[in-house]
């Protein structure tokens, strides 16, 4: 079977599909014998007026709850159009797709509302809109999925970590950088219920959001304006003191408080160019 992976990360920096071709029977105690061969994958940015209302959105205090509809309406209009796009480039049709959404809001801790405390998320992107233009079955919502089971609803990918990195013999990490970083930890010859997961403070939402404040930049391309700074770690901003950068407290940072609201912090350094890049490296 070959599926299609749609992904909008919490950077907001537009659209990745990859397709797969997942085959084999199920057998064994953890489905080892399944294999997934990637096909070929491609990136679409976000038109820079959706990606100003999207992080916008993430930081809104005050928003049109029409507008919002519109975005939940609006993004998988964009996200069939990359899946056909990548569909046609790779001459491959998939039967199923899977996709994430958009991240405005999480919170993985419970707080009170109401009267009542709750753990949080909120995508938008619409699958039901996604699986009619696309002809084929869609699976999304995987963050409020995990959450009502008791999870934090972040990150998303151990189970996937699990299957392509355990071994028998020797315990594995794998570290994602992505616009929050996190890091699944497989221990040798584990069950999925000795994998730990979870995430391990901001990643390049920091970073890009103080290249785009200073150099007018969406990104640091390759690293290269951090590569030209000097850091010092012993005269480090107190930030990474935070306890919500401690891995031990496996907290989940929304949006708003790792990207914008750090990125002030960064621009008041003397060297905001290294000190971004410093920034999402917690203390263990």
């Amino acid at each position: 079977m070959i599926v299609a992976g749609v992904m909008s990360g919490t950077s907001a920096d537009g659209i990745n599909v990859a397709l797969v071709r997942i085959a084999g029977p199920s057998r064994g105690p953890y489905g080892h014998d399944l294999t997934v061969k990637l096909l070929g994958h491609a990136e679409y940015r976000y038109p820079r007026n959706v990606r100003h209302f999207i992080l916008s959105a993430m930081n809104a205090t005050r928003i049109p709850v029409a507008d919002l509809a519109r975005l939940n309406f609006l993004l998988p209009e964009l996200y069939a159009e990359a899946v056909l796009a990548t569909e046609k480039r790779l001459a491959r049709k998939a039967k199923l797709v899977g996709c994430h959404g958009q991240t405005l809001y999480h919170q993985g801790e419970a707080a009170p509302f109401l009267g009542r405390k709750l753990a949080v998320t909120w995508q938008s992107g619409d699958g039901a809109v996604l699986a009619t233009r696309l002809g084929v079955p869609v699976v999304s919502d995987f963050r409020p999925a995990d959450m009502a089971a008791g999870g934090k609803g972040a990150p998303l990918v151990p189970l996937f970590d699990f299957f392509l990195y355990r071994d028998p013999r020797r315990g594995r990490i794998a570290q994602n950088l992505g616009g929050i970083a996190n890091l699944t930890a497989i221990p040798a010859d584990a069950s999925p219920g000795e994998v730990l997961a979870f995430d391990t403070g901001p990643g390049n939402m920091v970073i890009d959001a103080v290249t785009e404040r200073l150099f007018h930049r969406p990104f640091d391309r390759d690293g290269r304006i951090a590569a030209g700074a000097e850091c010092s770690i012993g005269s480090s901003p107190t930030y990474c003191e935070n306890p919500s950068s401690d891995v031990r407290r496996q907290r989940r940072l929304d949006g708003r408080s790792s990207g914008r609201i750090l990125s002030g912090a960064c621009l008041a350094v003397a060297d905001g160019r290294g000190r971004a890049t410093l920034l999402p490296r917690p203390r263990p």
